[in-house]
Parts: structure tokens; sequence; C-alpha cells
């Protein structure tokens, strides 16, 4: 359920190719864990876009003020997925608290930090 050493390499000299293209979000509280494949409860899921500095990642979507979340407990990074729910291979899953207002949109940012760089090639 986490970015490999290999896509995250791949990510940090050539861009997303690792295509985790969606962040979704949901309402979900249990704790995230590694067999997880797909948020407990999701309500949305927007486009992602990223930037690199350093060793993290920072992927970001927008979420527009018109949506009717009230809160938001979960946030997954979705590869190969689609606008339908729950499409595509869970990445990351975190928990998250946000309560939305109906009138405010929101930049959410999922930022991934890597370790162990001595197996990457950067």
């Amino acid at each position: 359920m986490t970015l490999t050493a290999a896509e995250a390499n791949y990510i940090l000299e050539n861009g997303l190719g690792s295509n985790i293209n969606f962040m979704a979000v949901g309402t979900g509280t249990t704790v995230p864990d590694e067999l997880d494949t797909k948020l407990v409860t999701e309500v949305y899921r927007f486009p992602v876009s990223y930037n690199t500095y350093e060793n993290k990642i920072y992927f970001t979507s927008i979420i527009p003020g018109p949506l009717s979340i009230v809160s938001i407990k979960e946030v997954g990074l979705y590869r190969n997925g689609k606008l339908a729910k729950d499409s595509g291979q869970l990445a990351a899953r975190k928990l998250y608290n946000l309560s939305k207002l109906a009138s405010t949109s929101y930049a959410l940012v999922y930022e991934y930090e890597f370790t162990g760089f001595t197996d990457l090639n950067i």
C-alpha cells in the first residue's frame, strides 16, 4: 500500500510515471493498514498533480467549494484510477481531519517522504 522505491525513483527522475493520477477523500476512520485496497468510505476523488523537493513528493488536489463534504477523515492516492469510486490501485492511505465548509475550496496536499535513498538511483 505504499510507493515502492522504484516508483519513488521514477517520479523523482522522470515525473509521475508511476501512474498515480487520483486522490480520493472519504469519511472512514479505520487506522490505515498495509493490506488496505481502497478507502473505507470514499466520497469523492480528484485528479492529482505533484511537486518534488529533496526527498519528498507533494501530491496536490483541489477540492472545490460546492461539494457537500462535511468532514474528510481519510485520504488516498490511486494508481491508474478513473473518476469512478474505488477504481485503480490504492498506493497510499492516511487518516486526516478536515471539517469542510460547502462554500470553501481547499488544496489538499499529501506529503510523501522517502527514506533509505541508498537503494534509489537518484
